[in-house]
């Protein structure tokens, strides 16, 4: 997610707050603004490129937005149940040890 500069209405109805982008609809707009010609896109995209995005990002007034879903911010309580589930805490199932005479 990604707040574009001026917070402008792209006028394309993802469900996001105005003046927020998918980062995918970022990368031509940011190769536009340099003048580049929109040839690079995805999984494809040379890291040189990617190192590049980044900078005129920055240049052209782009920041991260927070992390949306389904019509709303993920907050960090969202990411500790995700990580509670693919990540669960570690308990033992091995039996106590026996006590004394046990």
């Amino acid at each position: 997610m990604v707040e574009v500069p001026g917070r402008v209405d792209l006028g394309w109805n993802f469900g996001l707050p105005v003046g927020t982008a998918f980062a995918c609809v970022c990368e031509p707009l940011l190769l536009g603004l340099e003048g580049r010609p929109a040839t690079t896109a995805g999984v494809d995209t040379p890291v040189a490129v990617m190192h590049d995005l980044a900078r005129w990002a920055l240049l052209h007034g782009f920041r991260l937005a927070g992390f949306q879903g389904f019509g709303r911010l993920v907050l960090e309580e969202d990411w500790a149940m995700i990580r509670e589930v693919r990540y669960p805490t570690r308990r033992s199932t091995r039996a106590a040890p026996a006590g004394p005479g046990g």
